[in-house]
């Protein structure tokens, strides 16, 4: 038994040290993805989804309580600025205004009365301001009123389409709930929300287009209305952006869903990105394997990394220049000086590599 275990540890190490390389085979060598070293904010773009929205909304309510005499209004329906869309019986407040009317007539005569004879004499100073006050009370009082009955009628107030109906006529209302929704139809906007990493970059947005999906591959240029200073429970900030269709364009509906391409301007300062698979960390620095194509080998050299950016991308404050070659798949396997082979990328118009 013990002679059988010695020859069975003999034949491991023999087969070992036959597939192990050996001094005098040569290492095979490896295929690489390389990639790039771009300037920092150079065609730098990011997209967000987002949502068209109409540029005026509103929901429109009685400034007065009773009952809905009329409902006028339709969904969907388009409706003219000034049109009528729903009234109030009117009965009280008419009545109202008539009593106000006369007490008005009767108060601004016995006003004019006394102040014809404050003129001439008759009349001290507090019956003067007596009567003036009383006059200015009376007239405020006759236009509330006037008001009230007006407010019973309820007009669009600028060209929509009726997006909602809530009530129904003979149901009463209470002064300031909303009846009708509208939608205004004006340039749609659209919205989309930002993380706080591109709301501090906010000050480098230089241009923004979107596509619509509902209406094909068409990119629209938009112009940014504004950005909320406040970030709302999901902790994105609502960026909001008028679309600039030319005359005659094909407009988005509001509820469609687009997607937001926002370019940045280049830093004043230029800094270089890699991809983030691109760095590994030997003897406490970051590194990264430059390869060079005159020679075919890569060489290992330290970079300073100032941060993170979208993408997959890392930000570099030194180490490589721009336009350099960096391998950026492998990076733990390679030797410094190693000859590489770069892994091609695929055509076109040989997809599969069967070409």
């Amino acid at each position: 038994m013990k002679r059988e275990a010695i020859m069975g540890t003999c034949a491991a190490a023999l087969f070992l040290l036959g597939c192990s390389p050996g001094p005098g085979r040569p290492r095979r060598v490896q295929t690489v993805k390389v990639d790039t070293v771009i300037v920092h904010g150079e065609s730098e773009t990011i997209a967000f989804p987002g949502r068209v929205q109409a540029s005026t909304e509103a929901n429109l309510a009685f400034r007065v309580s009773g009952k809905i005499r009329d409902i006028l209004a339709r969904e969907g329906e388009r409706v003219r600025c000034g049109q009528l869309l729903a009234r109030l019986d009117d009965r009280d407040y008419a009545l109202q205004l008539a009593a106000t009317t006369a007490e008005s007539e009767q108060v601004r005569g016995d006003a004019t009365r006394v102040i014809e004879l404050y003129r001439r004499g008759g009349a001290t100073t507090s019956d003067y301001d007596k009567a003036r006050h009383g006059l200015t009370q009376v007239e405020a009082k006759l236009a509330s009123h006037a008001n009230a009955l007006a407010d019973t009628r309820l007009e669009a107030p600028f060209d929509a389409h009726v997006q909602k109906v809530y009530f129904s006529a003979g149901e009463m209302i209470v002064a300031g709930v909303p009846v009708v929704s509208l939608v205004g139809e004006g340039t749609p906007e659209v919205v989309i929300n930002i993380p706080a990493a591109e709301y501090l970059r906010r000050g480098r947005f230089a241009r923004f287009t979107c596509r619509v999906e509902a209406l094909g591959e068409g990119l629209y240029p938009l112009a940014l209305l504004g950005i909320a200073r406040k970030a709302n429970l999901n902790h994105l900030y609502a960026t909001r952006f008028r679309l600039l269709a030319p005359p005659g364009a094909r407009l988005p509906a509001p509820g469609m869903s687009a997607t937001v391409r926002i370019e940045f301007a280049p830093e004043a300062v230029s800094r270089v990105s890699v991809p983030a698979s691109a760095l590994f960390v030997a003897a406490g620095e970051r590194r990264a394997w430059v390869y060079d194509p005159a020679s075919g080998s890569v060489r290992a050299r330290r970079v300073e990394v100032s941060g993170m950016l979208t993408g997959g991308r890392v930000l570099l404050d030194g180490g490589l220049a721009a336009g350099e070659l960096v391998v950026s798949a492998g990076v733990h396997s390679l030797r410094e000086g190693e000859a590489v082979k770069v892994l091609q990328s695929p055509s076109e118009t040989n997809v599969g590599g069967m070409l």
